[in-house]
């Protein structure tokens, strides 16, 4: 196994948490996130970790993206209402999906990645006046050297439908006897801009700005969604989810033509879900913070309108995951 100091482990400590996360198998008890935010219910999530010297390690997994029906909004402008973009945001069908991961691609090298495997949680609720998302991981990796990285993380999180406040919990078991962890809350005003605030495992606090035009991950999905529908091929916007302190994002997405068999499976028609197109995404995060050129991660996610995604690609630099669903289940809509 590498230690924590390792060029394997620092390379994985780039690897941020976000909103489709993983896992799914290992956690087929009552969701974390509704004991995160429904108190009284009783959950069980299994966290599991072989590898006592991993560093905090996570994947961002977009459930996001923003861009209008109409003109391109520019990047840190105040958002206005957008009745399509709610109407389009209430259509996204709540589901549960088990991803598969695999290594798509490697760079050659002593330290480069020859093997992954794992699975991917990624649940979407709808209790009526907030979105509720929960993501679990358990990941795998192989490298040249014989060595391997064992990764588990779990994030969940909760979203108002007005698009203005937003509770997460992150929970990541690096070994037996540490556990890191960051919960909070964000904020956003109708007038724009905002602010959240970070507590970790050692109860520090820690408060971020939030600038005019930040949006939270579902009504982020939404506007990527109408984007496809009115064929706008690129934004950029400021994107908030809570999964590191390296947030908000500037966050870039082309966006392709729909394709009729991106969006279509036999796993969805076993499900009854109805065969729909896809649009091909590819986002690109840049850490606020940052002031580098290049993204510190890329992401690319086949779209259906209803929000499910039908195939997704992560690129670190030195090595890209493939993950594709393995079991997909509609969720109830619950009675408001």
């Amino acid at each position: 196994m590498p230690r924590s100091d390792s060029p394997k482990i620092k390379d994985l400590n780039r690897l941020t948490g976000g909103v489709f996360g993983l896992g799914g198998v290992f956690c087929r008890e009552k969701s974390a996130a509704l004991r995160a935010f429904r108190p009284g219910i009783k959950v069980k999530t299994i966290m599991i970790s072989r590898n006592p010297t991993l560093c905090r390690c996570a994947f961002v997994l977009a459930a996001w993206l923003f861009v209008p029906a109409m003109p391109v909004q520019a990047a840190g402008r105040t958002p206005t209402p957008d009745k399509a973009l709610d109407k389009t945001a209430a259509a996204l069908a709540a589901h549960r999906v088990v991803y598969k991961i695999s290594l798509k691609s490697s760079r050659a090298g002593n330290d480069s990645v020859t093997d992954a495997k794992g699975a991917m949680l990624y649940r979407f609720a709808d209790v009526c006046d907030a979105w509720i998302v929960e993501t679990n991981i358990f990941l795998k990796l192989t490298y040249a050297d014989g060595g391997d990285v064992d990764i588990t993380w779990s994030f969940a999180s909760q979203e108002a439908k007005d698009g203005l406040s937003y509770r997460f919990r992150m929970r990541h078991a690096p070994g037996q006897d540490a556990v890191e962890t960051l919960k909070g809350k964000a904020t956003l005003g109708l007038a724009g801009g905002g602010s959240a605030k970070f507590t970790d495992q050692d109860a520090k606090l820690t408060t971020v700005k939030l600038p005019p035009g930040t949006l939270f991950p579902t009504r982020h999905l939404a506007r990527v969604i109408e984007a496809g529908r009115g064929g706008t091929a690129f934004v950029a916007d400021m994107l908030f989810d809570g999964s590191s302190l390296d947030n908000p994002y500037r966050v870039t997405a082309s966006i392709g033509r729909a394709q009729s068999a991106a969006g279509s499976s036999p796993l969805f028609k076993d499900a009854g879900i109805e065969d729909a197109s896809a649009w091909p995404v590819r986002l690109a995060f840049f850490p606020i913070k940052s002031k580098e050129a290049t993204p510190e991660f890329e992401l690319g996610v086949d779209y259906r309108a209803d929000g499910l995604a039908a195939h997704i690609t992560q690129d670190f630099g030195n090595f890209t995951l493939d993950m594709t669903p393995g079991e997909i289940e509609v969720l109830a809509r619950p009675e408001c």
